[in-house]
């Protein structure tokens, strides 16, 4: 079976509650799957580990590429104000933890080819900046 971010976005609505199926908002291509899935995943796990610890939730509204990486844009929402937080402090860290998640997903980006997910180098081609591997690199002609 192909992946495809619809798939992504279907299986973890509660973190794309902002994007629909069509995934309009996911501006990459299909190499950066696997790393997007392994972050929502870790991402999801993490709030569900914490849920009753947390009174917001990480929306993503865009992925796209920028300047050849990967670029995930998201906000926080409230979830409930009911919630009474044993440990307030421990929400921020859970938000810090997720936060640098996303950061390390947008620094490893830089070195996978966003064409097939193979290791890849930045490069430029007619001011394009894009990453990709041997195979995938553009070139004149």
């Amino acid at each position: 079976m192909e992946n495809s971010y619809q798939d992504l976005i279907i299986r973890y609505q509660n973190l794309f509650g902002g994007i629909k199926p069509a995934g309009d908002n996911i501006e990459c291509e299909i190499g950066w799957y696997d790393l997007l899935e392994d972050l929502c995943n870790y991402i999801q796990d993490i709030i569900d580990t914490n849920r009753k610890m947390v009174k917001h939730q990480l929306l993503i509204t865009q992925i796209k590429q920028k300047d050849g990486c990967l670029r995930v844009y998201y906000k926080w929402t409230k979830i409930d104000d009911e919630i009474e937080l044993m440990f307030p402090s421990h929400e921020n860290g859970i938000m810090n933890k997720l936060e640098g998640a996303i950061g390390f997903a947008q620094f490893i980006s830089c070195s996978i080819c966003e064409t097939c997910g193979k290791k890849g180098n930045i490069q430029s081609f007619n001011g394009r900046v894009y990453v990709s591997c041997a195979e995938h690199k553009l070139k004149d002609g």
